[in-house]
């Protein structure tokens, strides 16, 4: 009898042991942000101001190109890429009003990150139970052990959820801010009124 307990036991536990670094790796990844979307149909672009982490939108084959492009040029400024060249918006009222757009994301960006660092030490304490149980030697042990687990999972779900919430809200930020630079895009190529700054290299 206790030989099929602890054969129950250890299943679960091992299954747990499976289970959760999946479901943690799914939430302690990188939070999604604007920068790893695309909403919907438009020019692959890169948002680049002073001081803030460049924010790509979209164009995956054009990304190492308008990262290039940001790499080398400091300032405040849009560059997209439209038929295998890269043009610059760079009018402050323009970029003032994405800037503006775009600020909120920040807070949520700092949020996400605090987050995942809340999930790192979670993380930690359920490999450490996983083999604790996989040597324990008593269902007494597996009990207490099992017990320990499910409230880091609850834990760790509850994060998640908070977790799922921001992502949410940044994605409403990012199809915004995707909407109206698509719109300056447009009125800067009907206009002319944009530079063409090189040639991309795909």
């Amino acid at each position: 009898m206790l030989a099929k307990y602890v054969r129950t036991a250890l299943s679960r536990g091992l299954c747990l042991g499976l289970m959760l670094p999946l479901s943690i790796t799914a939430q302690t990844a990188k939070p999604a942000t604007v920068s790893e979307e695309f909403h919907g149909d438009g020019h692959p672009f890169l948002l680049h101001l002073e001081g803030q982490e460049p924010s790509q939108h979209g164009g995956w084959e054009e990304g190492n190109s308008l990262r290039a492009y940001a790499d080398a040029h400091p300032g405040n400024y849009i560059v997209f890429s439209s038929n295998g060249a890269l043009y610059r918006i760079d009018q402050p009222g323009s970029l003032h009003e994405v800037e503006e757009m775009y600020s909120p994301m920040h807070e949520l960006s700092r949020q996400q990150k605090a987050l995942s660092d809340q999930q790192k030490p979670l993380s930690a304490q359920q490999r450490a139970l996983s083999a604790e149980m996989r040597a324990a030697s008593s269902p007494a042990e597996m009990s207490r052990i099992g017990a320990e687990q499910g409230s880091i999972g609850r834990a760790q779900g509850e994060i998640g959820r908070q977790q799922g919430i921001i992502g949410k809200q940044q994605g409403v930020i990012g199809k915004q801010v995707f909407a109206r630079v698509q719109t300056l895009i447009d009125a800067c190529l009907q206009s002319s009124s944009c530079p063409v700054v090189e040639a991309t290299k795909l």
